[in-house]
């Protein structure tokens, strides 16, 4: 864009306004495509907003854990679980990464919770029909 003066203004930084919905499906979109940089901001700047957000809170667990993090992303599923227990891929990852930790028992718990949560889902959809 030219200035009155003949010379360019200097480049100004966009900003781009989305919905949580938009940023997860963003953020989920990144996470697929291994990008997990990309998604981990994302999901930051969800938190950063509502740190209490359970998608992002799972999202960014399993981020964690699979960069390492472990007991970080054991954590934030934790709590995404803790906001919204019947997140049902939440149980079986969280059952996962217990089971990878060698936290059988608990895991096994996870699971279990996790079908449950499906049987319902299913039962549900089921009398809908």
């Amino acid at each position: 864009m030219k200035s009155m003066t003949g010379g360019h203004s200097p480049a100004q930084p966009q900003t781009v306004t989305m919905t949580v919905a938009q940023a997860l499906e963003r953020a989920l979109q990144h996470y697929r495509a291994r990008q997990l940089d990309q998604a981990d901001a994302i999901l930051r700047g969800i938190l950063a907003a509502n740190a209490n957000q359970p998608d992002a809170l799972h999202l960014s667990g399993l981020i964690a854990f699979q960069t390492g993090r472990h007991e970080e992303g054991v954590a934030r599923v934790r709590r995404a679980l803790a906001v919204y227990p019947t997140l049902t891929d939440a149980n079986y990852n969280l059952a996962s990464m217990l089971r990878q930790g060698g936290q059988f028992a608990e895991a096994r718990e996870w699971l279990e919770r996790g079908l449950v949560l499906e049987g319902l889902a299913v039962r549900n959809a089921a009398g809908r029909l």
